[in-house]
């Protein structure tokens, strides 16, 4: 014992002279011994991760404990991405996920940067710096002005700006004015807006006393045509068209404003109406009587010529009214046009007498700056007020506060966007106070510009020719979408192991002897849960199903994908996008939970009716998913707790029982119908509720990703987003395989036009492919449909949930769309809850039978009724219940079933449905 250098407090030391050297010498062996085996026990048990020199961001927080997905293993340990033998092998396990968003050489693995990809030669480490906690994608300046602070003769092109040190002055000592980011290309070369359009900001927002519709002055806001949501109807549109234009798929994110179309922000004001005609134009479901189309002058010419010969008018009449009308709606060199000419440019010159003018595309540029971006979303004006003596809506002076030119814009050719000073009030250093307070938000590169090659999408300005095709999406975005439905579930969450599927013989089916891939597995596979063997290689999965690289209690993992549904196999070949209707997810769902933890369990409150699978369950997976996320797409921790530590959706609070009831069972959709669908309502869905673009498949993802910040939901949303519509609209639809009878298809072309062109679509004469096919998209009430109502009368607390959560437009309609009739012989049974087996039944509705067993194989060529059109269905036998017969349809059985409605076709005569239906199968 010794005395402490303050007080008389004892020290007790061990290694004084007095302790014997036999204890000395067994801590001098044990002590390094102990921290040695501590060392090794770690490593064996707790892995790689303990080394971590910090936390990951949050988009990689799923790896924090797996370091071999981006380090490579030595002898000696982990290797750093950067120490790798050359960038290529450094990069590869980065682009192994990112390729398809960011771009790549595939010669160097090196991210494409403008012009220089194939010459870079940097690692991605080099900007984005892992283990520090933040975001990747919040890349310092500095990396940037590295190279742009003296790009010298590396750019002689001119085509990047070159000698940037900064964004805004005082953001570091010394720079200079010349410096700083410059101007703007198209603002500091005086570039004129590529828009053939004539057009007036300042009389539309100051002119005074507007004409809007019926005669009516109204007084327009600057919301009224530009929009980044999507939100709509538009105010001066027209009918469902109102509500979103095409390709308006990044302005419902907020990046950037809808394109503008006649459609959804003129034709309220601007009614192609003709003066005098309207005796002779009766119109259509898209035309109002009197009015022409907004289209080509070859496609109203035609559309005139339908209604003239429909008319009383002799054939030389109706050729002299012609010549009238279109003289209204072109005019002639020496007299324009009141009407098309108001607006457009026509092009006479070449074009002989009597031929009709060239209309001159719009070109109306989405974007300005292709090399930045931006979000409308997340900004709004620096300044409210007034401008002159004119008050204006809060929404105006918020556009104007930014675009402040547009107050005296009378031409097209301004360019309206904000220059680079305006910008500057907002990113720069903070300075001033009170009303003189500038800057304070970030001006670091990355908050426009990205290293990487924009997606093809974003490459403008690319013209839009309101009321023409959508272009064809490119090649790249096609075959990014196509990794998406078929890979993009790679990366959620497994919801079963791997091996479960395979030991559903053994510990599910009561077969022991049956051996995966073997055809009797196969067999099995399709008889109890409708999938059939995968079209590529798929680690012995069928389609529908996918391993995960996530793993589920460190074995690899098992989830579903879209195609579990959404595509089938017609007679020995997988058609992708085409309706399974003999899938049975919750039969599997069952089964596999009972593998994989030994309780099978009901996810879905009874989704559909024991075993009748022609109905799918899309919206209760919604609701799960919705249910247990916030507005930020972040995971409610309470009921994540209690999913987490379930077996996931099984666990459901009882008070969603109520809204599980709520919702109504429905027929899948195809996807080979997407590139026909309207952009607006009348969506892939039987209600028309959710707009073409919308991201209807954020069901399937809300559930797949568990991610507690959102991070990972959020990218596979956006991925989704970005390049599905591209890769649907590319797909093909199944031709009849079987031939038909030529003799009855003139009578059943007329019969479909008097009967079904009305709702469904008219074809070209020659034409019935859906290259031919002008369809209206329209949206019938229940008072005229008749069928079911339950889908109609969507639960609001849902689609409240849908536009909070997914930021999606979802419109109750209260009735049914009349979807596109590609493919329609192969997608039976039919309605929207799959209440009718048969195209025979349902233009006869007195045969229509209320219980049916789907007893077909698609494979089976035998199994297709020509006849009768559909698939082969038997009786079920008497006393027979969904639960005890597999895939029987008993229209009584559960609210949502009923096979009531939809008569059109009754008044038929029996020769007329045969000769009709001939023609159904050629659509």
């Amino acid at each position: 014992m010794s005395q402490g250098t303050r007080g008389s407090i004892p020290r007790f030391s061990i290694w004084r002279e007095s302790q014997t050297g036999f204890a000395r010498r067994v801590l001098y062996i044990v002590s390094p011994l102990c921290v040695a085996a501590a060392v090794l026990l770690t490593w064996l048990f707790a892995g790689d991760w303990l080394w971590s020199p910090g936390p990951l961001s949050s988009g990689h927080a799923m790896l924090q404990r797996d370091c071999a997905q981006c380090h490579a293993s030595s002898g000696a340990g982990l290797v750093a991405s950067e120490r790798a033998r050359d960038v290529s092998q450094a990069n590869r396990a980065c682009l192994r996920c990112h390729k398809a968003t960011i771009g790549a050489s595939p010669k160097t693995f090196t991210a494409t940067h403008h012009e220089r990809a194939a010459s870079d030669g940097r690692p991605c480490t080099h900007c984005h710096i892992e283990h520090r906690g933040q975001r990747l994608s919040l890349v310092a300046s500095e990396s940037c002005i590295g190279c742009h602070r003296d790009l010298g003769p590396m750019q002689s092109d001119g085509k990047v700006s070159t000698h940037i040190a900064a964004f805004a002055r005082g953001d570091r000592a010394g720079d200079s004015a010349a410096s700083l980011h410059p101007e703007f290309r198209i603002l500091a070369e005086k570039r004129a807006d590529a828009g053939i359009l004539a057009f007036n900001h300042q009389r539309h927002l100051f002119g005074g006393a507007i004409l809007g519709p019926q005669g009516r002055p109204v007084a327009l806001s600057c919301q009224d045509c530009h929009r980044a949501t999507g939100q709509g109807p538009f105010r001066f549109g027209r009918g469902h068209d109102a509500r979103e234009p095409s390709r308006a798929a990044a302005a419902r994110r907020g990046d950037h404003m809808a394109p503008i179309a006649f459609s959804a922000h003129c034709a309220g004001c601007h009614p192609l109406m003709l003066i005098g005609h309207a005796a002779t134009l009766v119109g259509n479901d898209a035309v109002d009587r009197g009015h022409v189309p907004h289209a080509t002058p070859a496609a109203i010419r035609g559309y005139l010529r339908g209604q003239l010969a429909a008319s009383s008018l002799s054939s030389a009449a109706a050729e002299a009214e012609l010549s009238a009308i279109e003289g209204q709606l072109y005019g002639d060199a020496s007299h324009p046009s009141p009407l098309c000419g108001a607006c457009h440019t026509l092009k006479r010159e070449g074009v002989e007498h009597g031929e009709l003018p060239v209309v001159v595309p719009t070109a109306l540029p989405t974007r300005f700056l292709p090399r930045a971006t931006f979000s409308h979303a997340k900004h709004t004006a620096a300044s409210r007020g007034s401008y002159g003596s004119l008050s204006l809506p809060a929404e105006s002076a918020d556009c104007l506060g930014c675009h402040s030119r547009a107050a005296d814009s009378r031409l097209t050719s301004d360019v309206l966007m904000p220059s680079i000073e305006e910008c500057r009030r907002c990113h720069a250093p903070p300075s001033g106070t009170g009303a003189a307070a500038r800057g304070g938000v970030s001006d670091r590169c990355s908050m426009c510009h990205t290293y990487h090659v924009p997606p093809p999408q974003a490459l403008g300005p690319t013209p839009i020719a309101d009321g023409a095709a959508e272009d064809t999406p490119p090649p790249s975005l096609v075959e990014a979408g196509q990794r998406e439905v078929r890979h993009g579930l790679r990366t959620s969450t497994p919801l079963w192991p791997l091996s479960a599927f395979f030991e559903l013989p053994q510990k599910v089916w009561g077969l022991p002897d049956v051996t995966p891939q073997s055809p009797r597995f196969q067999a099995e596979v399709f008889r109890r849960y409708g999938l059939f063997p995968a079209d590529r290689e798929n680690d012995g999965l069928p389609l529908g199903l996918i391993k995960t690289e996530r793993t589920w209690k460190g074995q690899p993992g098992l989830t579903v994908t879209c195609e579990y549904c959404h595509s089938s196999s017609l007679f020995g070949q997988i058609v992708v996008g085409q309706p399974n209707p003999f899938a049975d997810m919750e039969q599997l769902w069952i089964d596999l939970d009972a593998v994989s933890n030994g309780q099978g369990k009901d996810p879905l409150y009874e989704k559909t009716p024991a075993g009748n699978t022609v109905v799918n369950g899309a919206d209760h997976l919604g609701l799960l998913g919705l249910y247990y996320r916030n507005s930020d797409l972040t995971a409610s921790l309470g009921k994540a707790a209690r999913w987490l530590l379930s077996s996931g959706l099984a666990d459901r609070p009882a008070q969603m029982k109520a809204e599980f009831d709520a919702l109504a069972y429905i027929k899948t959709p195809p996807w080979y119908t997407y590139a026909t669908r309207k952009s607006g309502a009348c969506g892939l869905y039987a209600d028309g509720g959710q707009p073409k673009y919308g991201n209807f498949a954020a069901f399937t993802y809300l559930l797949t990703y568990r991610d507690l910040d959102g991070q990972d939901l959020a990218t596979a949303l956006a991925a989704w987003k970005r390049s599905a519509p591209a890769f649907l609209a590319s797909l093909s639809s199944p031709r009849y395989p079987f031939s038909v009878r030529s003799s009855l298809l003139p009578r059943g072309r007329a019969l479909y036009d008097a009967t079904c062109a009305r709702c469904h679509g008219r074809y070209a004469a020659t034409d019935s492919s859906p290259t031919g096919l002008s369809y209206p998209g329209l949206v019938f009430p229940l008072a005229e449909i008749g069928t079911d109502p339950k889908r109609a009368h969507f639960p609001p607390s849902f689609t409240a949930r849908i536009q909070s959560i997914l930021n999606e437009q979802y419109t109750i309609t209260g009735g049914y769309a009349a979807p596109p009739l590609t493919a329609i012989w192969s997608r039976a049974p039919y309605l929207h809850n799959g209440s009718v087996p048969t195209l025979a039944e349902l233009l006869d509705p007195p045969s229509r039978r209320a219980r049916y067993v789907l007893a077909a194989n698609p494979n089976a060529r035998a199994d297709f009724d020509h006849q009768r059109v559909g698939w082969r269905v038997e009786v079920p036998p008497p006393g027979a219940t969904p639960a005890t017969v597999h895939r029987l349809y008993d229209a009584a059985f559960v609210e949502g079933l009923a096979n009531t409605g939809h008569t059109y076709g009754a008044e038929l005569s029996p020769d007329d449905r045969e000769a009709l239906l001939e023609f159904l199968k050629t659509l």
